[in-house]
């Protein structure tokens, strides 16, 4: 029953990222606007039934051994079923009525069309969860429990990649940024999957080699917390980019992760604290990718959809300054086990 519960969460993980990467771009693409809106309204109702039956049946499989991911997998059905029978339906409606002149139901519909995508991500996120902690052999339970709020703390803390999200959703809208979103996750998994091989290298060498690296990696998150605690916070974002061909927004989101210095230096630093010769190289990888994309996906989300409302919170000193002393507590802690594992 297990094994089946497993298939069905990976399958309708299949389904959702099918849907998010491949079908929604390219009907935008291929179709004029106003008959991808409409292909989408058939579309949607049969991809969230599958939705529904695909987590609805992993949670039933999972109740007499996997208690908390039923309950996940049922939550994620009973809340599919909510947005298929009221919320996509009222969405459709305020949309009839934006396109006929009604600028308060443009509004509205804006506002729920960014609950939908924020749920449906927040389901895929927990899917992946279940689908990684339900699977022993994949990474030590307990350090992936530390792993997950640790990156999604610090995914949603304004660097680079959330400053370009931020500064494209305003100036282009979240369809086109969606384009600079995927070549950044591209360029995610490429770092952390080289920094991955090359620390399972290094710990295949000596186990001192890999202890002085998680040695000097603790130290460097403890001096990353500490100014993350002590700098000023500052974000800037604005509104004057270019216009940008899905391509080159692709090529930059790619850029972006790949090219920045720190996103390695912090990668080399975090993941020996997480890492074991207890589990192979590949399973802990496929867990750290599970973790990480879908969080920065979200976060990326969160600042390329957050308008006015986000602008005045990023540039609040006062809530940046607490979403970094909350990072870097993290850091911290996760520093504390590095070190303790030595």
């Amino acid at each position: 029953m297990e094994t089946i519960a497993l298939y069905a969460v990976a399958a309708t993980l299949g389904a959702m990222l099918f849907f998010a990467v491949g079908v929604a771009p390219t009907v935008f693409q291929a179709l004029p606007a106003d008959h991808a809106g409409l292909f989408l309204r058939k579309l949607f109702p049969r991809y969230y039934l599958a939705l529904i039956i695909g987590s609805g049946l992993a949670g039933l499989l999972w109740l007499g051994t996997q208690l908390w991911a039923a309950g996940v997998c049922l939550l994620i059905a009973a809340s599919t079923l909510w947005v298929r029978q009221s919320l996509v339906p009222r969405i459709n409606q305020l949309r009839d009525e934006e396109l006929a002149g009604d600028e308060t139901a443009g509004a509205q519909f804006a506002k729920l069309h960014r609950l939908s995508v924020i749920i449906n991500m927040v389901q895929l996120a927990a899917l992946i969860v279940c689908l990684s902690a339900t699977e022993a052999t994949i990474m030590n339970p307990e350090l992936l429990w530390v792993f997950i709020p640790t990156i999604a703390a610090i995914s949603l803390t304004p660097g680079m990649c959330m400053t370009l999200a931020f500064t494209l959703g305003l100036s282009q809208g979240y369809r086109p940024t969606l384009w600079m979103m995927w070549g950044e996750l591209a360029g995610v998994a490429t770092v952390v999957s080289t920094c991955v091989l090359l620390l399972a290298w290094i710990q295949s060498l000596s186990d001192v080699y890999f202890t002085l690296l998680a040695l000097a990696g603790g130290s460097y998150l403890i001096w990353i917390a500490y100014r993350l605690w002590t700098q000023p916070a500052r974000f800037s974002g604005g509104e004057n980019q270019p216009h940008l061909s899905p391509s080159a927004l692709l090529v930059l989101g790619y850029v972006t992760a790949v090219m920045n210095p720190k996103g390695w230096g912090f990668m080399i630093a975090l993941l020996p604290g997480f890492m074991s010769v207890e589990y192979s190289t590949p399973q802990q990888l496929a867990a750290f990718l599970s973790v990480m994309l879908p969080s920065e996906f979200l976060s990326m989300t969160l600042y390329a959809t957050g308008g006015s409302g986000l602008r005045r919170f990023l540039t609040t000193e006062r809530h940046l300054a607490n979403l970094n002393k909350v990072a870097a507590g993290l850091m911290v802690l996760v520093a504390a086990l590095m070190l303790f594992r030595i």
